[in-house]
């Protein structure tokens, strides 16, 4: 099995509104055919974390001179891609700040041309009120902290998908 260290970012606007992106169209089995995710994606060679939280963010947003906080929560994500290696994910969840903007979409690669179906910035209600598939699982639960700035002393592990 592959490994791959990633970050996630909780991307908040000034109004505490978490930007989310809508995938689908993986092809993969391991995941419902349209869900919700933050932003964020696989660290390069010699990356830190927060190095690959401001590059992602730019890549898939647009949005640059976002303000970076801290690592609060750690996780783990099993997929199998059509005629690929099932890969393990270590995800690692960073709290950014920005001002929220117009999103570019030129930074994308084909993958994500082919998979991003819509960025939406996203209230705590709307997100405690859907029935759609947010990613990571519990995210109603886990956000009201991040949106208090009650930040652990240590990266919460939760739950493995």
């Amino acid at each position: 099995m592959l490994v791959r260290p990633t970050v996630r970012v909780l991307l908040l606007d000034r109004d505490d509104r978490l930007l989310l992106i809508k995938c689908g169209n993986l092809g993969t089995p391991d995941t419902p055919p349209v869900f919700w995710a933050t932003a964020g994606g696989g660290l390069e060679d010699g990356e830190t974390i927060a190095a690959a939280a401001i590059r992602e963010t730019f890549e898939e947003t647009g949005i640059s001179g976002i303000e970076l906080g801290p690592v609060v929560w750690v996780g783990e994500a099993v997929l199998t891609f059509p005629g690929e290696e099932t890969t393990l994910f270590q995800h690692s969840y960073i709290v950014a700040r920005c001002d929220a903007g117009a999103f570019d979409s030129s930074g994308w690669t084909q993958q994500e041309r082919d998979t991003i179906l819509e960025i939406r910035w996203w209230t705590l209600e709307a997100i405690q009120a859907t029935d759609e598939h947010l990613y990571p699982p519990g995210l109603a639960r886990l956000l009201p902290d991040v949106l208090a700035g009650n930040y652990p002393t240590e990266p919460l592990v939760i739950a493995r998908f």
